[in-house]
């Protein structure tokens, strides 16, 4: 989502303009997703984001040696394969969504990467809004 980017890398200049640990942290952080959790070889309920926002997605990474877990959207009815080195993008306010067991004896690691929308209200900027084809497609 291009405006979600641009909203991200306002938020990023913020934390760079600032003193202190912030600008410190910001300036060795390569990601524009000011924000991580960690799940290792935790199984993850079924759930949505609660402090998530509807129009921002969340980028999630597995990471481990099990080759045969999966991710659940129960809401639209589709499971999809979450291998090592897998990432998917989801809206995880809106989607219903869960990592159930896999094969015992594998380990199992996943990155959130996201972004809270508190942190572009606090820049007084819009919030991004839902993706269109028309971000994409020239203007004819």
């Amino acid at each position: 989502n291009p405006k979600l980017f641009e909203k991200a890398q306002k938020v990023k200049e913020d934390l760079l303009s600032q003193r202190g640990p912030s600008k410190a942290i910001a300036q060795m952080w390569g990601s524009l997703f000011p924000c991580i959790a960690v799940i290792s070889n935790g199984l993850t309920p079924s759930h949505r984001d609660s402090r998530g926002e509807v129009d921002i997605f969340d980028m999630l990474l597995s990471c481990g040696s099990a080759d045969d877990a999966v991710m659940t959207l129960p809401d639209i009815k589709a499971t999809l394969r979450y291998d090592p080195g897998t990432v998917i993008f989801l809206y995880g306010r809106g989607l219903l969504h869960n990592v159930p067991a896999w094969r015992e004896g594998e380990d199992r690691c996943g990155w959130a990467h996201f972004l809270r929308g508190a942190q572009i209200r606090k820049l007084m900027l819009r919030m991004p809004g839902f993706m269109k084809l028309s971000d994409f497609l020239p203007e004819n």
